[in-house]
C-alpha cells in the first residue's frame, strides 16, 4: 500500500468492498500471492477503462472474460485478511480506516449516463455522515 498515491489507494479499497475481489491462493497452486479480479458488464467497459488508467499498469482489462485483473502480488497478499474472514466471507477492512492507510477520505467517482469520466473527489467520512444525517431532518 505505500507505493500507492492516495487515489489509487482509495479507488482499490473501494473496489474491493464493491465489486472487486481479491483472489485466494488455491492448494497446489504455482501462484505465491493472491491477485486481484472484477467482473463487469459490457456496458461498463468504459468505466473499467477509465478506473484502471489510475494504476499504471497494476490492473488490466480482459475483454473476452469482462473482468479486471491484476499479476498475483504481495500488495493482494498483505489485503485479503483485511477483507475476508479465514473463512471466505468478504467483510469491511475496518482497520484500514482506523490506521489511515487511507487518510481518512473515501473516494467518490462519478460518471454520466454516456460512461464518460466527469470528475474524482475524496471526502472526509465524517462530511458524509454529517451530510446524511442533516439530509433526514
Amino acid at each position: 500500500m505505500d507505493t500507492l498515491t492516495d487515489i489509487q489507494r482509495n479507488i482499490l479499497i473501494a473496489s474491493v468492498i464493491a465489486d472487486g475481489e481479491i483472489t485466494k491462493i488455491h492448494k497446489n497452486s504455482r501462484r505465491k500471492n493472491h491477485s486481484y479480479r472484477e467482473h463487469y458488464g459490457k456496458d461498463q467497459e468504459n468505466y473499467r477503462k477509465w478506473k484502471i488508467s489510475f494504476f499504471n499498469g497494476l490492473l488490466y482489462l480482459t475483454p473476452m472474460s469482462n473482468t479486471v485483473h491484476s499479476k498475483s502480488l504481495p500488495l493482494f497478499t498483505k489485503l485479503y485478511p483485511y477483507f475476508y474472514k479465514p473463512n471466505g466471507v468478504k467483510i469491511m477492512p475496518i482497520p484500514l480506516f482506523s490506521c489511515h492507510l487511507i487518510h481518512g477520505r473515501w473516494i467518490f467517482m462519478y460518471f454520466n449516463k454516456n460512461k464518460s469520466p466527469k470528475e474524482i473527489n475524496l471526502f472526509d467520512p465524517t462530511y458524509l455522515f454529517i451530510s446524511s444525517v442533516l439530509s433526514k431532518r
